[in-house]
């Protein structure tokens, strides 16, 4: 049954103005979006707060989306998180959800189910009167809308931002798309990892090769460098004791000017 939507669907537990609690969601890979993280390195952050059961919801989350694209998915001004909110709504419900919304789960806006990714809690804490109700958050933690509503296209999100704050930006996606079959060239193991593991490759010349390790928003968490030396094999020490579990992409750019890429797994 959808809760009613015109006229009450807003943030309840909050007034706009006030400062809201941090929280912790955690996506279906193990990865964890915290609210001060964000706001700390100065980020405003929308929030759809919705339930898997919702056709209002599913009809958003595609303005969401191209919202979410349009400024930089996650890499620029602002962050966007989606929220499910039923305490019986599962990974598995939030994977038919975004099925039936048309989003990659590669490519999409972060978002977690109310009952694995701890969504329930989050939405007790904020109190949504009803799905989906769409808030902003500022880099002070206080509410600035406590609902955008209605949503006819993404220049109602928009108008929600204090002037100069948005800036278009071109989105930096790493997917398991851009991944090659470069088994003699690379080696990642063991895969799946807990702690660390020991990538070994090849190369036709010597020099310096650079790391760099993405989650699946595209979101850039580390980077090596290390020397490498013609016709012998190289390796380097990587740790992951401190990444969430999860699916990971290693891009690798060579003195000899290749790049590869590798997936890696990292488990609990």
């Amino acid at each position: 049954m959808l809760l009613p939507i015109a006229g009450v669907a807003q943030i309840t537990n909050y007034e706009v103005g006030e400062v809201v609690p941090d929280f912790t969601g955690i996506e279906i890979d193990g990865t964890e979006h915290n609210l001060y993280e964000y706001t700390a390195a100065g980020k405003y952050v929308l929030i759809d707060f919705f339930a898997y059961w919702c056709g209002p919801c599913v009809a958003t989350a595609p303005k969401i989306q191209e919202f979410y694209e349009k400024y930089g998915c996650n890499s620029g001004s602002v962050i966007v998180l989606g929220n499910e909110c039923d305490a019986g709504g599962t990974n598995d419900h939030l994977e038919a959800f975004n099925e039936s919304a048309g989003l990659d789960p590669l490519t999409s806006y972060p978002s977690w189910s109310g009952m694995e990714g701890n969504g329930a809690d989050i939405c007790n804490m904020y109190g949504p009167a009803a799905y989906p109700t769409v808030a902003l958050i500022g880099p002070d933690n206080k509410l600035l809308h406590y609902d955008i509503w209605p949503i006819p296209n993404i220049g109602a999100i928009e108008d929600a931002f204090p002037p100069g704050v948005l800036m278009p930006k071109a989105c930096e996606v790493v997917t398991a798309i851009n991944e090659q079959d470069l088994s003699s060239l690379a080696v990642i193991a063991p895969n799946p990892a807990s702690e660390r593991v020991t990538i070994t490759w090849q190369s036709a010349t010597s020099g310096t090769i650079q790391f760099l390790l993405f989650n699946q928003m595209g979101q850039l968490l580390l980077t090596r460098e290390a020397q490498q030396f013609s016709g012998s094999d190289n390796t380097l020490l990587l740790e992951v004791d401190q990444l969430p579990e999860g699916i990971y992409m290693l891009e690798a750019r060579t003195a000899d000017h290749q790049t590869w890429y590798k997936t890696l797994q990292v488990m609990r």
